[in-house]
C-alpha cells in the first residue's frame, strides 16, 4: 500500500514537471500528452488497488493489525508489546536490505514518466500526427451508389462540411444503402483513431457525449421499425416542449436559436431543415393545429409514411384476427417491418458490413441502435469529429494541393522538411534561414522553386520554356504588396482584387490611368494631376450658351458650332 501511495505522488510530481516543461514542438508535445495520459490511466489503477487494500476484502490487514496487538489473546505487558514490535521492524528492515531499489520521492519525479509508453504511431501521410489521411476515407467515398465522385481535395472541403456536401446531396434515403452504411464506418473508425492518437489527453468520447446525449433526447419517444427513428403507425409522438400559444408571432419562436428549433420540429414530426427564419415560420403555421390537421407538406418523409400506412396496417390487423391460429405461427407486423435489421444484431450495420470489429475504434457503438438510426448516429460521429478536426482538415488540403505541383524528388524533401518541422529539429536552422528572409527576393525565389508551373500535361514546364516566359524575373508592387514572376502576371494583377482593394484604400479609383503605376507617391501625384484636370474641364464646360431656336448648349460646342455655320 505504501509503495503504492509513493507511486501515484512520483506520477503526480512527474506530471506537474511535464507541463511545466512541455516542448513546443508539435511531436514533442504530443509525446509529452501520450505520456501524461498513460500515467493518469497508472494513477486511477493504482489508486483503485488502494482503495482495494483499505476495503480489506481478502482480511489480511485485520490480520496484520491482529498480529502487531499480539495475537487473539493480545499483549497486555507493555515490554513484551514494544519487543514484539521491534521484532517486526527488524524484519521489514531485513527485507529492505534484502530487496535494495526503493526509489525515493523527490528523486527526480520525471523518471516517473520516461519508462511510460507512448503508445503514438502515424502513418507515413500524416507526417507524425500534422495532416489527415485522407486515402481510406476517400476509398470508401468511392463505394458509395449515387454519389458524386470527388478528389481527395474536394473530399477535404466536403468534410468540413459534412451535413451538405456529403450527407445532403444523396437524399433521406441514404440511410437505407449498405454502402453508404460502410462509408459511415470507415470514416467514423478513421477520424476516432485519427483523433484519440492525436488528442490523448482529450479521447474522442468527450466531445461525442454532448452529440449522442442530443441524439438520444431526438430520438426519446420516436422508436420506429427496425429502430430506423421513423414512428410507427399509431404511435404518439414525443410531447411537445414549446408552448406555440404563448408566442405572438414567429419572430418570438426565432429567439429560441436554430437547435432548439430543430428539436421540437422534430418531436412533432415535421421537416426540420432551412435558416432560422424558415424553421421559426414552419413551427408557426402549426399553430392550434391538431396532428391530423397539418398539410403533408410540413411533415417529414417518415411522418407521411406512417400517416398513410396506418390505415392499411389496421386492415391487414382485421384480417389477420380473422384467422383462426395465425397469430400462433405468422410474423408479427414489427418483426416483419424489421426484417432483417432484427437480426443485425449489436454490432452490425446491416447487410453490407461495418460490424463491431470496424467500430472498435468508436466510442460508445455497443450501444448505437440498429437499422438506418445506427447510420444517423454515425453521421453524427462523422460531424461531430470533422468539425473538431477542421484546422486539421484544411491544413491536409493545402498541403496536397502544394504536393501536386511538385517533382518526386521535391516532395521527398518537402517530407523532410515537414519531418523536421513536426520534431522541432528546424531551430537548429534558423539562423542559416535568417539571411534568405532578409532578402525577399531569394525568399520568393524558393518559394517558386516548389511551386512550379505546370503545363497542359499537368507537369512542370521546362526550363527554357520557363526563362522564355520571363518568369524568373520578379515584379514587387507598392501599393498591394505583391511579388509577381513574370511580365504577364504583373500586367494581370492591375486588374486584380488585391490590387483594386489596395486602390481603393488609397481613396484613388482603379482605372486605366494607373495601369504601371507601383509607388504609392507616383499614384497619389498623377491623381492629383488628374483631379486638376478634371476641374478645369468642369470650369469650362460650366459656362452655358443659347442659340435662337432656344437651345441650350456649353460654351465648347457652342464655339463648335459657330465655328460651322450650323447655328
Amino acid at each position: 500500500m505504501v509503495r503504492s501511495l509513493e507511486d501515484i505522488d512520483r506520477l503526480e510530481l512527474g506530471i506537474q514537471q511535464a507541463i511545466d516543461e512541455r516542448p513546443t514542438s508539435h511531436w514533442g508535445a504530443l509525446q509529452t500528452d501520450s505520456r501524461i495520459a498513460a500515467a493518469l490511466s497508472r494513477i486511477e489503477e493504482k489508486s483503485k488497488a488502494v482503495l482495494g487494500m483499505y476495503a480489506d476484502s481478502d482480511g489480511l490487514r485485520a490480520e496484520e493489525i491482529k498480529a502487531m496487538r499480539g495475537g487473539d489473546a493480545g499483549i497486555t505487558d507493555t515490554a513484551a508489546l514494544l519487543a514484539a514490535f521491534d521484532a517486526r521492524a527488524a524484519e521489514s528492515a531485513e527485507y529492505f536490505a534484502t530487496h535494495p531499489g526503493a526509489t525515493e520521492i523527490s528523486e527526480a519525479p520525471a523518471a516517473a514518466l520516461a519508462d511510460l509508453p507512448t503508445g503514438v504511431s502515424f502513418s507515413g501521410p500524416e507526417v507524425l500526427g500534422r495532416f489527415l489521411d485522407v486515402t481510406p476515407i476517400e476509398a470508401a467515398w468511392a463505394g458509395v451508389k449515387g454519389a458524386t465522385k470527388l478528389s481527395a481535395l474536394s473530399l477535404c472541403d466536403a468534410l468540413v462540411s459534412f451535413r451538405d456536401r456529403i450527407a445532403g446531396p444523396l437524399g433521406e434515403g441514404r440511410l437505407d444503402s449498405s454502402s453508404y452504411r460502410r462509408f459511415l464506418a470507415t470514416a467514423a473508425s478513421h477520424l476516432c483513431s485519427f483523433y484519440d492518437r492525436t488528442h490523448p489527453l482529450a479521447p474522442s468520447s468527450t466531445i461525442l457525449a454532448d452529440a449522442f446525449a442530443r441524439r438520444r433526447a431526438a430520438c426519446a419517444g420516436q422508436p420506429g421499425p427496425a429502430g430506423e427513428g421513423a414512428a410507427a403507425p399509431g404511435a404518439s409522438q414525443a410531447a411537445p416542449a414549446v408552448d406555440l400559444e404563448a408566442a405572438a408571432s414567429a419572430a418570438d419562436l426565432e429567439a429560441l436559436g436554430l437547435d432548439a428549433l430543430k428539436e421540437e420540429l422534430m418531436r412533432r414530426g415535421l421537416k426540420c431543415g432551412g435558416n432560422l427564419r424558415a424553421r421559426a415560420q414552419r413551427l408557426w403555421s402549426v399553430r392550434g393545429l391538431a396532428p391530423d390537421a397539418i398539410p403533408n407538406k410540413l411533415k417529414a418523409k417518415a411522418a407521411v409514411a406512417a400517416a398513410i400506412a396506418a390505415p392499411a396496417t389496421a386492415e391487414g390487423a382485421d384480417s389477420r384476427s380473422a384467422g383462426a391460429g395465425a397469430g400462433a405461427g405468422a410474423q408479427t407486423p414489427s418483426a416483419g417491418a424489421a426484417g432483417g435489421s432484427a437480426a443485425e444484431g449489436p454490432g452490425q450495420l446491416g447487410s453490407g458490413g461495418g460490424g463491431s470489429g470496424e467500430l472498435a475504434a468508436v466510442p460508445f457503438a455497443s450501444t448505437f441502435p440498429p437499422g438506418g438510426m445506427r447510420a444517423a448516429w454515425l453521421e453524427d460521429v462523422v460531424e461531430v469529429l470533422c468539425d473538431a478536426l477542421r484546422i486539421t482538415i484544411r491544413t491536409t488540403r493545402q498541403r496536397l494541393e502544394r504536393r501536386e505541383t511538385l517533382t518526386p524528388e521535391e516532395r521527398e524533401a518537402d517530407l523532410e522538411e515537414e519531418l523536421a518541422q513536426a520534431k522541432g529539429a528546424d531551430a537548429a536552422d534558423e539562423g542559416d534561414e535568417s539571411d534568405s528572409d532578409d532578402d525577399p527576393v531569394a525568399s520568393s525565389k524558393a518559394k517558386l522553386k516548389r511551386n512550379v508551373v505546370l503545363g497542359p500535361d499537368g507537369e512542370p514546364i521546362s526550363h527554357w520554356l520557363y526563362r522564355l516566359h520571363g518568369l524568373d524575373r520578379s515584379f514587387s508592387c507598392e501599393i498591394c504588396g505583391q511579388t509577381l514572376w513574370g511580365p504577364r502576371n504583373f500586367e494581370w494583377h492591375f486588374n486584380g482584387s488585391e490590387h483594386a482593394a489596395a486602390m481603393k484604400a488609397l481613396g484613388i479609383p482603379n482605372s486605366r490611368h494607373f495601369f504601371g503605376v507601383t509607388h504609392i507617391e507616383d499614384a497619389k501625384r498623377l491623381w492629383a494631376r488628374l483631379e486638376a484636370q478634371l476641374k478645369e474641364d468642369k470650369a469650362k464646360t460650366g459656362e452655358q450658351f443659347e442659340d435662337s431656336a432656344g437651345n441650350v448648349l456649353d460654351k465648347r460646342t457652342y464655339e463648335d458650332l459657330a465655328s460651322q455655320n450650323l447655328l
